[in-house]
């Protein structure tokens, strides 16, 4: 199943086909980092208490089509599975940038490439992957499907991860999680690129699009 995430009940989500499912994250009765209320908060959740019965699993929102023109249909179903036989992610946002991923993250939410470093160097004692700072090409949005053991492997890495962002949260204004804004949810985000490009999982395009940054 892919879940077709949504901020709350004021917005409307209608499931783009039998292969979605739609969640509220406001609705999200969690007790795993409620504040988050992001993508992130439903893969916890779905994750934690073992919800879905697929072999895969795949996540987009109620903004795809804004962003993204594949959607999985019965008309494309089988083809699209089927590639995971051959891929580890299918790819619903993949973005060509004019400068490196680093270098994007950095443009659009400054300190961000600093606190990774914190994060990963004083807390995990773990190398960010040098791709990260010389390739320009990315999965984005968590718009992705992928089996569910690739799934388990991602939220068992990054959970923990995700605890200490929250935990930094509190103290460190550069991890500040607040209603409008969450500098911590933009870190999460980058979690799933770094960790693709660490145990070097092979990507799908589904949608592929060129961004200047």
């Amino acid at each position: 199943m892919i879940y077709q995430l949504y901020p709350n009940t004021k917005t409307n989500s209608i499931p783009y086909s039998k292969y979605y499912s739609t969640i509220c994250l406001d609705c999200l009765d969690s007790t795993c980092f409620p504040q988050l209320k992001m993508e992130y908060s439903a893969m916890i959740h779905l994750w934690k208490n073992q919800l879905d019965n697929d072999e895969w699993i795949g996540f987009t929102s109620y903004r795809q089509k804004n962003k993204s023109s594949f959607i999985l249909s019965e008309n494309n179903y089988i083809n699209t599975i089927s590639l995971l036989n051959d891929y580890d992610i299918l790819c619903f946002l993949f973005l060509n940038f004019s400068i490196s991923l680093s270098e994007q993250a950095e443009h659009h939410h400054k300190q961000i490439n600093k606190n990774l470093e914190i994060l990963f160097n004083r807390y995990y004692k773990e190398t960010i992957p040098n791709s990260f700072f010389v390739e320009n090409c990315g999965c984005f949005a968590n718009y992705w499907i992928m089996s569910k053991q690739n799934f388990n492997e991602f939220m068992n890495w990054s959970y923990p991860k995700v605890k200490t962002i929250i935990n930094l949260s509190k103290t460190n204004r550069y991890f500040k999680i607040n209603k409008h804004q969450s500098n911590s949810g933009y870190i999460i985000e980058r979690l799933f690129i770094i960790w693709y490009m660490q145990f070097q999982k092979n990507i799908f395009p589904l949608f592929y699009q060129h961004k200047y940054k």
